[in-house]
């Protein structure tokens, strides 16, 4: 095989998989790391970027996070996001369950609705079908909750329907609702509307004692059992807030890096295989070669931007090296899985290849955030197998499948 049938074979993959991976994840490779789903989607989506809009339908699970994230088309699966802003503007399928800053729902929610966030706004526009489960800083409601309603913040403000019990705790609270159910309240302020029904039986208490509910319910009882006790920090709702933000990370890396080495091993695994063995023989040239890429990569770009001719050029060259850097981890994990199967001659399957590699992956992963040694282990051990694949790049006949 000739240097340029070897070009050309290497371009055909890259773009290839480049269209691949768009497919895979749904994803815009932009320069402000955009992500916008555009067309109907059969099957679950998982989302990871900067600002994230989904303008078309999922029949599935959408599973996001990054800065911002809107959902502006039906999902008929489950929501999972975590997020600074989420905005969720159409018809859910399933659950909702996310994590940010700032959250606003505008559509119909046939399932729960379970959210850890600075501000939730559930507008008057919005049907949660199924529970709410809140904690918040603010918490406003103005739609229709057909399931029970449960609320813990600094202010809630509670207008609207809620066709189940409600359980309402804060240090302010503004109740204007219709409850069809039992209502439970405890707030340092309770100011209650002209709106405000319930037709189920009242228990509240208030820093200010006893309250006048006879406009609200014919069954209301003062109860001190449900005060408010002053805690600096609540580690329960914390530790809550932090497995759901290291379940959503864990989920959407494990599945990201799995569709990766599913096409790396399919399209490369002969490639891949005989870049193990070049990072056991050559391990030191490789790692030289790997490090003159990290570093004289940017080097190069930059050179290429500062002459106007080269701007289209450092544009590809730059899309390619973060592509390198972002799916870093999961080539070292097939490469290495590879260098195991080889050296102690195991007959691995295609799946049992991509079982270990994902594994490696995994462990690869936790070692990384380890102080020091995982900055150092990064660094040696990527420049390694980058530098092994660029060193059989560079033969003049790789033997390809």
């Amino acid at each position: 095989m000739n240097n340029q049938a070897v070009m050309n074979k290497y371009t055909s993959l890259t773009f290839f998989l480049l269209f691949a991976f768009t497919i895979a994840f749904g994803t815009n490779f932009e320069a402000n790391k955009n992500i916008t789903i555009s067309n109907d989607q059969p099957s679950d989506q998982y989302l990871a970027g900067s600002k994230i809009h989904v303008n078309a339908k999922v029949d599935g699970d959408v599973i996001a996070t990054g800065e911002s994230v809107v959902i502006n088309d039906s999902v008929f699966g489950d929501l999972l996001i975590g997020a600074g802003s989420i905005t969720v503007n159409s018809y859910i399928g399933d659950d909702i369950r996310v994590f940010g800053g700032d959250v606003e729902i505008n559509g119909i929610v046939e399932g729960d609705l379970i959210v850890f966030a600075g501000k939730v706004t559930i507008s008057e526009d919005a049907v949660i079908d199924g529970n709410v489960i809140s904690y918040a800083g603010e918490i406003t409601l103005n739609g229709f909750v057909n399931g029970n309603f449960f609320a813990t913040g600094g202010e809630l403000d509670i207008n609207g329907e809620i066709g189940g019990n409600a359980e309402l705790k804060a240090g302010a609270i503004e109740l204007n609702a219709k409850i069809f159910n039992d209502l439970k309240i405890s707030g340092k302020e309770i100011t209650l509307g002209s709106k405000a029904v319930c037709e189920g039986s009242v228990r509240y208490w208030s820093e200010d004692g006893e309250m006048d509910f006879s406009n609200v319910s014919s069954s209301a009882t003062y109860d001190e059992d449900l005060a408010m006790v002053d805690e600096k920090f609540d580690w329960g709702i914390m530790a809550a807030l932090l497995g759901f933000g290291i379940i959503t990370y864990w989920i959407i890396f494990i599945l990201s890096a799995f569709m990766v080495i599913l096409l790396l091993e399919h399209f490369l695994g002969t490639y891949f295989s005989q870049a193990a063995d070049m990072l056991s023989s050559k391990f030191i040239l490789s790692f030289g070669y790997g490090m003159l890429y990290f570093i004289g990569v940017p080097v190069l770009i930059v050179l290429l931007f500062v002459m106007i001719i080269g701007i289209p050029i450092g544009l590809l060259l730059a899309s390619l090296y973060v592509m390198t850097l972002l799916f870093t981890v999961s080539v070292v994990g097939l490469t290495v899985a590879h260098f195991f199967k080889n050296k102690y001659g195991k007959s691995w399957t295609y799946f049992e290849t991509v079982a270990y590699a994902l594994l490696t992956v995994v462990v690869f992963k936790v070692i990384f955030w380890i102080p020091i040694l995982g900055w150092l282990v990064k660094r040696v051990v990527g420049a390694a197998v980058f530098g092994a694949i660029i060193l059989l790049m560079t033969k003049k006949k790789p033997q390809l499948d």
